[in-house]
């Protein structure tokens, strides 16, 4: 949504735009192909008119290399540099390992993201200013109900905990939930409000929650299996996961899903089993929490990120000009999937 003018960068071995929308080139323009300031305005409004509400990402983590500050860049520790090029361990044990080596934890939250990602440096007060006052500039221009805050694991978290505060002291009823993936509830919890006692403790109200995710999958995998009937098998692995709720100051604030653009589709996970996949999705919307469902899971759209993300992350069939099939209609869509697309529904 936000603009992102970056040159073609290599995913995978593909030459690829930004598709993906996370290499900001200025975070006070909408992309003019979703119509700009004016037209994500207008959308806002028009969602608000029918009962709907608004969910952006934000990033706060890093921008793109051809952002307009960095052209001009207003001081070297506007982001984190290094003598050479230093990536992210993609580790997030160290920040919350009490014997973690300090270099350890400074090369998970300061390492870039990847190469064409620069990564921003929020312990200097000048960028967590102008990060901060970006976050609340588009609450108030454009009315957003909620921020999904992309790789918050990676972010300085004191500033997190900063931005939170300025954005709920202006506007109590946004719901922030952050991307940390982690494979555990202690992990999970350090990045939202918990009884935990941990040396620093974070204010983000919610959370996606990565850990359901495995416990959903791991459930579901093991359906009318041997696994199934063993003591950590089938249903168990989603029942140990909820029984660990009560780390969390309000479970109930963490966003459900089966999967995300950055995970093999849910279909595909699950062996394209049909009755599994019912299974999975009423799982998912009668579970605690707030479900969330990626684009597409309600016609049955499936892949693995084989050879990169882009294969979970295809068109839905009929948005586009030129598309052989128009999945938003009932007669475009097969017999399953009208099926599939009523249950999600109903």
């Amino acid at each position: 949504m936000t603009e992102n003018n970056q040159p073609l960068t290599n995913e995978g071995g593909t030459m690829r735009a930004s598709y993906h929308g996370f290499g900001f080139t200025d975070q006070y323009n909408v992309d003019r192909r979703f119509g700009g300031n004016a037209g994500y305005k207008a959308y806002v409004q028009q969602a608000h008119a029918a009962g709907l509400k608004v969910v952006q990402d934000a990033v706060y983590n890093h921008v793109g290399n051809t952002h307009w500050i960095l052209q001009d860049l207003p001081m070297k520790s506007w982001l984190h540099q290094w003598p050479t090029y230093t990536n992210t361990t993609y580790k997030y044990q160290p920040i919350t390992d009490p014997h973690a080596a300090p270099n350890d934890k400074r090369v998970t939250l300061d390492g870039w993201f990847v190469p064409f990602l620069p990564d921003l440096n929020q312990q200097n007060p000048y960028v967590a200013n102008y990060l901060i006052e970006n976050a609340l500039w588009n609450v108030e221009n454009f009315g957003i109900d909620a921020y999904r805050i992309d790789t918050y694991m990676y972010n300085d978290q004191p500033f997190m905990n900063r931005c939170n505060a300025a954005l709920l002291a202006e506007y109590p009823r946004l719901h922030i939930f952050g991307e940390s993936s982690v494979n555990n509830v202690i992990d999970q919890a350090y990045y939202t409000r918990n009884k935990i006692d941990f040396p620093f403790k974070s204010n983000q109200p919610g959370g996606l929650d990565f850990v359901l995710e495995g416990g959903l999958l791991g459930a579901l995998k093991e359906v009318g299996t041997p696994a199934a009937t063993g003591w950590d098998g089938g249903a168990q692995h989603l029942y140990q996961t909820l029984a660990q709720d009560v780390v969390y100051e309000n479970p109930n604030k963490l966003v459900t899903f089966l999967d995300n653009f950055d995970h093999d589709r849910y279909l595909s996970v699950i062996g394209d089993d049909f009755d599994r996949y019912k299974m999975g999705l009423t799982w998912l919307l009668t579970t605690r929490g707030i479900p969330s469902m990626y684009y597409g899971t309600e016609i049955l759209m499936k892949n693995f990120k084989d050879p990169t993300d882009a294969e979970v992350r295809k068109n839905f069939p009929g948005g586009w000009p030129g598309d052989a099939e128009n999945k938003f209609t009932a007669a475009g869509r097969s017999a399953r999937e009208n099926e599939v697309f009523a249950f999600a529904k109903n």
